[in-house]
């Protein structure tokens, strides 16, 4: 049986916070603890009260040509507490079942299965001039939390060993995929909109 890695915020000890005082001296370290600090209690209390999956929207279909999947807008609560908020439709192309194209084969007649995924990414924006970094003089001073969407291979079963691309991930469907690559009718299981 796999084990699971518990996020650390989850681990039950008493939480530490900056205290502040006249004459202290900051440091980015100390503001950047206070925001950890508040991040981790809202991921722990998204975990109790919500639960990890779909918070709202976030709808599947097949594209039109059935060579992708369509996403609406909405909201998610990653495995982690994260989160994740997806502004406007999205369209995710299906990978090819085999490389180049290839026809597959298969010992059974069931397509093969496919999982759509949606992580949690950071991304650092709106450089500013830095004393520090001496390399470019600049640094980024902006982080935007924002979202990863994508096709990846069905679990087999639930005990597999866990995979770091997928740690935190909602599953939005699992989709089935003819040798063609395209979705299959009536391909699309919206029922395990959860999390990883």
């Amino acid at each position: 049986m796999a084990t699971r890695r518990v996020p650390s915020f989850l681990v039950l000890v008493a939480p530490v916070r900056t205290r502040y005082y006249f004459g202290r001296l900051l440091t980015a370290e100390d503001f950047e603890r206070e925001q950890e600090y508040h991040r981790k209690a809202r991921f722990r209390l998204n975990l109790a009260l919500l639960g990890a999956g779909v918070v709202w929207g976030l709808g599947v279909s097949a594209s039109a040509d059935d060579s992708g999947l369509e996403v609406s807008p909405g909201m998610a609560i990653d495995g982690l507490g994260r989160e994740i908020i997806v502004p406007c439709r999205q369209v995710v192309a299906l990978k090819k079942p085999a490389a180049g194209g290839a026809a597959v084969s298969r010992p059974s007649k069931a397509p093969p299965r496919m999982e759509l995924l949606l992580g949690y990414r950071e991304d650092l924006i709106h450089p500013m001039p830095s004393l520090v970094d001496a390399d470019s003089g600049e640094e980024p001073s902006l982080i935007r939390e924002t979202f990863r969407l994508w096709c990846a291979p069905a679990r087999k079963v639930r005990g597999e060993p866990a995979d770091p691309q997928r740690e935190g991930a909602v599953v939005l469907a699992v989709v089935r995929v003819t040798a063609a690559g395209r979705v299959a009718a009536r391909g699309i299981d919206r029922g395990t909109r959860g999390g990883r």
